[in-house]
């Protein structure tokens, strides 16, 4: 508090200066895990965002901090999409921007497809935005079928897959270089592959009931330990981002 009063200038000139390096770290690894995902190293981040390991670590104590604070944006922006779907003329219109919508968010960002994918644990805040979107979801797949334009024999639990189908393509591939054009075609391609699977028919689905969202929640545990522990990913770095 003396110090304070004595240099007040200083003192606004070094918490300004602490926003800056924040603010750097958080756009350089929005950069960063958008291109390389989870995998991307926190020194390559440093270098990206021009501030010292110290400073990056000061500011987030471990990679899962950065990546949820990271990601609060994305899933948040996720959330207002399936709102803004819920808004659409039919239950089936909603669906069908939703799906468009969350296939160009996956592939503009890596990390976002890893964490629906289950590579990155989150934070109760995530979860809370997450589970908003599972209810969305679940009241657009209720009112497309009264509409007649969803199957009768899926549920929200049926969708989710797809999504997460979709973010395992998204999160395995790395969409830039020569065969990013096609392998984004071929994606969108299929999530209309999956949108002509869901239309109504009444031909029944070959392969018995759909699984209730319980079940799918107790299965969609994937890559973290049983012990709670943060998944495999963020205990091994690898190097493929380019820092100049």
């Amino acid at each position: 508090m003396a110090q304070e009063a004595l240099h007040p200038r200083r003192t606004r000139a070094t918490r300004l200066d602490a926003l800056q390096n924040r603010d750097r770290v958080i756009q350089a690894a929005c950069k960063v895990f958008a291109e390389v995902g989870v995998d991307a190293q926190m020194t390559d981040i440093a270098k990206a965002a021009d501030v010292g390991v110290a400073t990056l670590y000061r500011n987030f104590p471990t990679k899962e901090d950065l990546i949820n604070s990271v990601l609060l944006d994305e899933v948040a922006r996720v959330r207002q999409l399936v709102e803004e779907a819920a808004q659409a003329p039919s239950a089936w219109d909603g669906l069908v921007r939703f799906f468009q919508w969350v296939t160009v968010v996956q592939l503009e960002n890596r990390v976002l497809p890893q964490f629906v994918a289950g590579r990155i644990p989150g934070t109760a805040e995530l979860g809370e935005h997450l589970d908003a979107v599972h209810r969305v979801l679940e009241d657009l797949t209720e009112r497309a079928k009264k509409e007649g334009a969803l199957r009768r024999d899926v549920n929200s639990a049926d969708l989710r897959f797809a999504l997460f189908a979709m973010s395992q393509v998204a999160s395995g591939h790395q969409f830039s270089g020569e065969g990013a054009k096609p392998l984004k075609t071929l994606t969108r391609r299929l999530v209309a592959l999956i949108l002509d699977g869901l239309h109504y028919t009444d031909r029944p689905m070959s392969e018995g009931p759909p699984v209730s969202s319980r079940d799918f929640n107790a299965t969609m545990h994937f890559g973290v330990d049983p012990d709670g522990a943060s998944p495999t990913a963020f205990r091994r770095g690898r190097r493929p981002w380019p820092v100049k």
